[in-house]
């Protein structure tokens, strides 16, 4: 018994008394552990059972500006006030970033698709078409007309002076002295500017040439040859009566006439203009045209003589050549000036590259320049 009870009552080897057998208890960090993870879960909880009340609740949503000014939260029936959901992008069509400024779209178009109504002049009622103005004959299509797909500009608004005016305005007189070679004229001496055609009439392209320029009101100078005068003398009554000015451009177009004794260049020059006066009776021809420009003062002379100006040119585009539309507009656009006299043709060959030309040259001319026909009396170079 003394044994048992000093191993029951006695110390332990490290000199402390020995109270007996222990009970195992909880752990204060396990307790403590589990009281946080209590107090988490009902804060988690809380912060659930508020947001799904404040979803439930239409007046206690508003925007965190609202809450941070401590101001009511607008209403959300008032889409003009800002911070609601009608301020989102694509519902303002008045605001610079939405979907009604997106190329392509038309902001103002109605929802429900139909077009906006039109705008009204002042006096205009609703659902009244105005009546377009009467067609012009001459600006109907036909075969003067740009190719397919491009539109030539409209024709100008303002007359431009016929041959009659021409030949009695001072402004339209020819300089006092020769300005070309061999004692020719090569400028109008004034300001405005003088297309002339060669080497017709043509029944192919002579019609077309008068047809554009009727439909820009443009007069010009057609010198004329004296085998083709013969063969379509309806042409040139056709050239007369549009009020264009009439020039000799000898029988045959002979490149060496100015080279011929006085007497053969007579004869030819003679018999050029008789057949223009058979064709046109009592229509003047005050001009005379070297062909080739092959100017000699022999030629200048009888020219002279016959009571006709010596006619020479400033811009030449060499359409004679064929260099195709584009080359001639350049050439005639960039160098005529003030005073030029320009070159083209209407007859001796193929004159599709001259017309396509005019159609693109005319409108733009006609805007920088005063086109006129050289006048009809004036006096030849003594």
């Amino acid at each position: 018994m003394a044994a048992g009870a000093r191993g029951q009552h006695g110390t332990d080897g490290y000199g402390h008394g020995y109270q007996g057998p222990r009970r195992p208890g909880p752990s204060r960090q396990l307790l403590g552990l589990v009281a946080l993870v209590a107090v988490t879960l009902l804060g988690a909880a809380f912060a659930i059972g508020q947001t799904f009340g404040r979803r439930d609740s239409p007046e206690q949503t508003q925007p965190l500006a609202a809450v941070a000014s401590s101001e009511p939260a607008p209403p959300a029936s008032r889409p003009d006030l800002p911070g609601t959901r009608s301020d989102l992008p694509g519902s303002r069509p008045d605001l610079p970033g939405t979907r009604s400024d997106l190329p392509g779209r038309d902001a103002d178009l109605p929802r429900t698709g139909r077009a906006a109504e039109p705008v009204r002049t002042p006096g205009e009622r609703p659902g009244e078409v105005p009546a377009p103005p009467p067609a012009d004959p001459d600006m109907l299509p036909g075969p003067d007309d740009p190719p397919a797909g491009r539109v030539a500009p409209s024709a100008p608004s303002n007359p431009r002076p016929n041959a009659e005016s021409a030949g009695t305005d001072p402004l339209y007189r020819l300089g006092a002295e020769p300005d070309g070679p061999a004692g020719s004229w090569q400028t109008t001496g004034a300001g405005y500017v003088a297309l002339t055609f060669d080497d017709g009439p043509s029944p192919e392209y002579t019609p077309q040439t008068l047809a554009l320029l009727r439909r820009y009101q443009v007069k010009a100078t057609f010198c004329l040859i004296g085998e083709n005068v013969e063969q379509h003398p309806e042409l040139v009554r056709e050239i007369v009566a549009e009020g264009h000015t009439l020039c000799n451009h000898s029988w045959s177009h002979d490149l060496e006439l100015g080279h011929q004794d006085p007497e053969e260049i007579e004869a030819d020059l003679r018999r050029t203009s008789e057949a223009i006066e058979s064709a046109a009776p009592g229509t003047p021809i005050a001009y005379f045209r070297q062909p080739g420009g092959n100017w000699t003062t022999r030629v200048v002379e009888v020219a002279g003589r016959l009571g006709m100006t010596s006619l020479g040119w400033a811009v030449d585009p060499q359409d004679w050549r064929l260099p195709g539309p584009e080359s001639i507009v350049h050439t005639v656009t960039s160098e005529t000036g003030p005073g030029s006299i320009v070159l083209l043709h209407d007859g001796g060959g193929d004159r599709t590259g001259t017309l396509d030309a005019l159609r693109w040259m005319l409108p733009e001319l006609t805007e920088r320049f005063r086109l006129a026909a050289l006048p009809v009396d004036a006096e030849p170079p003594r």
